[in-house]
């Protein structure tokens, strides 16, 4: 039993691995658009889309504390991105 238990918890980090990578090119699809559009992007949400990266890297791994560390700073970085984002518009 104890075998199937740890077989769920893997096949849980891989399903929230997936849906790290999947908000990872969600937001490297953002940058991609404004850069398009000549409005180029903040580094801070390169900064985050890294730390996604490092994040579902460390929950495939089923690091749990790590992965919450970058998801974290992933956060932060998207707070600021779109800060920069907000007084890059007011001008």
């Amino acid at each position: 039993q104890q075998g199937q238990q740890g077989m769920g918890q893997q096949g849980r980090g891989e399903g929230l691995a997936g849906q790290q990578d999947g908000l990872g090119r969600m937001l490297q699809d953002l940058m991609r658009s404004l850069n398009v559009q000549g409005l180029g992007s903040p580094n801070s949400l390169g900064r985050a889309q890294r730390s996604m990266e490092g994040a579902a890297d460390s929950l495939r791994q089923s690091q749990r504390d790590p992965a919450l560390g970058r998801q974290g700073e992933a956060m932060e970085a998207l707070r600021e991105g779109a800060q920069a984002m907000a007084r890059e518009m007011m001008r």
